[in-house]
């Protein structure tokens, strides 16, 4: 694979595994549709009820809304 210096990071949909270029963080998939989350240690994509990422190793906890 082969990176360009446009700015943009390649990242794959942890759900359908769509590749994408993004600028930015996405809050959901252009593909299918499904929200997208991202560890807050290094900023990888996320599979849902993921407890480790995949990328840092970095614990994942949720925080339940009161």
């Amino acid at each position: 694979m082969t990176h360009s210096n446009s700015g943009k990071n390649p990242a794959a949909c942890p759900y359908c595994d769509i590749t994408t270029e993004t600028e930015a963080r996405m809050p959901f998939c252009k593909a299918c549709k499904l929200s997208l989350f991202y560890c807050p240690a290094c900023g990888g994509l996320l599979g849902r009820g993921e407890s480790c990422c995949p990328h840092c190793q970095a614990e994942i906890t949720v925080q339940k809304e009161k």
